[in-house]
């Protein structure tokens, strides 16, 4: 590697210890799982996007359902009946709302996003997942849910003008 190329991981070398010895003993692991976390995304967005040009969208997020179903069900069959009340669980006042949120807000939302990976692309709809947050927090205080600082509101202040900044495209021609 390059001494350019060696820069960034020698800072790091110095400068997480220090941040960890303020926040805890927790900080490198809640770094690596972010780490997990944000490379598990990015796999995922290529790989959605390498299947929208084959497959159409509601195929793709079936199949991405199904496969998380499957991936969590040793999960639900350890840990998830334990207190399992079938009389609870499956009364049509419990299952009405998650049948609403698994179609309107899972299903139909992964479709569309599906969709608009394939005809936007994948920088395009990357950056408006930074919207979700923004939109839950101002519909929480539209809904009376939430009461929001005025730090909060610049927050998400800066949030918007940084997704609008990456959105905007100049009518001038570029130099060559």
């Amino acid at each position: 590697f390059s001494a350019s190329a060696r820069l960034p991981f020698t800072m790091l070398r110095f400068v997480i210890p220090a941040i960890s010895s303020l926040t805890g003993p927790m900080f490198i692991p809640g770094v690596i799982i972010l780490f997990v976390a944000v490379l598990s995304e990015v796999s995922q967005l290529a790989f959605t996007k390498s299947l929208s040009g084959t497959y159409k969208p509601p195929v793709i997020v079936m199949y991405q359902f199904l496969f998380g179903a499957v991936l969590f069900l040793p999960l639900f069959f350890t840990k998830g009946l334990n207190g399992f009340d079938a009389s609870l669980c499956l009364s049509w006042k419990v299952v009405s709302p998650i049948l609403a949120l698994a179609l309107l807000c899972s299903a139909a939302a992964f479709t569309l996003w599906v969709y608009a990976i394939g005809h936007l692309g994948v920088a395009h709809v990357s950056v408006f997942l930074a919207v979700c947050p923004l939109m839950t927090a101002i519909l929480a205080f539209l809904f009376g849910e939430e009461r929001l600082s005025a730090w909060q509101w610049a927050g998400m202040a800066v949030a918007m003008a940084g997704i609008f900044l990456t959105q905007w495209v100049s009518k001038k021609p570029h130099n060559q």
